[in-house]
């Protein structure tokens, strides 16, 4: 039986191949010099976010290679992933604290 690649281990182990630079069967695409200069530039930050190099490179050609709109749409990710995370947090009661809301 051959997992599909909607399984999670099958995208796990493509992303780790796509940060190693492994070709995933020809795959690898070929960039401007420009969009490189963009990848290298951004790859710290949205790796972090899990953005490959063709996500990084779409963003790029989404924002016509502008600096202003690259930054703009990094601080939206950032800014947008960061209260998601924030979210998640919550502070949980102890069971005396139930107790005495219940009276």
């Amino acid at each position: 039986a051959v997992p599909k690649a909607t399984d999670a281990r099958v995208t796990q182990q493509l992303r780790v191949l796509e940060i190693v630079g492994a070709d995933s069967g020809g795959k690898g695409e070929k960039y401007s010099p420009r969009t490189e200069g963009h990848i290298r530039q951004l790859s710290d930050v949205l790796e972090f976010f899990a953005f490959s190099r063709a996500d990084i490179a779409n963003l790029v050609r989404r924002c016509h290679h502008d600096e202003t709109q690259i930054q703009i749409a990094v601080a939206n990710i950032i800014e947008d992933r960061s209260n998601q995370e924030a979210s998640q947090w919550e502070e949980k009661k102890t069971k005396k604290q139930m107790k005495e809301e219940k009276k």
